[in-house]
């Protein structure tokens, strides 16, 4: 599905190339988890994705009113995902705050959306490992809130969970929230630096 952007035709770029990574783990056994809906927004953003063995994801690409704009969804699970985030970035010389990652985050509620630059991984695997493998954090994320696990149920158990019945019903709303989320931050990440205010909380 086509996500039409919402930049303007004499914006400046600051990037030649983007990269928007969507984390999750692959195979049927995690479709519909918790920890999966960066997959989720992705495969709503986009329809044909290509298996990329060299850098151990799926991958995809479009221009953009003039910039060329990449998608990932890492396959080395989510706890690796750095491997193929650094190694998609160095081969395309994606700069690293030309890097937005979609990701669960259990400190926000379920539904709500925030946007940053930088800050730290909150113990998610998959975030840990883009820290060390990129050797930064000043990279952007769209955390999409899950909420917090009930009463004495472990934070791996929940997050590896699937959906329950309410917040199935909610979903679509979340990811179609979540992929104008993706737009905004397409426009954001090109501003001039003087512009842009890099701890965002929204």
């Amino acid at each position: 599905m086509e996500h039409p952007s919402t930049s303007t035709p004499d914006q400046v770029n600051a990037h030649n190339r983007l990269l928007v990574v969507g984390l999750g783990n692959p195979g049927p056994k995690y479709e519909n988890t918790r920890h999966n809906i960066g997959f989720s927004v992705l495969d709503t953003l986009v329809d044909n994705w290509k298996d990329d063995k060299k850098h151990k994801a799926l991958s995809s690409k479009r221009f953009i009113d003039g910039v060329e704009v990449h998608f990932l969804k890492p396959q080395t699970f989510m706890n690796l995902s750095g491997e193929a985030v650094q190694s998609y970035a160095a081969y395309y010389e994606i700069e690293n705050d030309g890097i937005i990652v979609v990701h669960d985050d259990a400190d926000i509620s379920f539904g709500e959306i925030r946007t940053k630059i930088g800050g730290g991984h909150a113990g998610h695997n998959g975030l840990k490992s883009i820290d060390n493998r990129l050797g930064t954090k000043d990279y952007w994320r769209i955390r999409v809130g899950i909420g917090r696990p009930p009463e004495k149920m472990p934070m791996d158990a929940y997050v590896l969970a699937r959906w329950t019945n309410d917040q199935k019903a909610a979903l679509p709303t979340l990811i179609e929230h979540a992929t104008h989320e993706v737009d905004q931050m397409l426009v954001k990440v090109q501003e001039p630096n003087e512009r842009q205010n890099k701890n965002i909380t929204k």
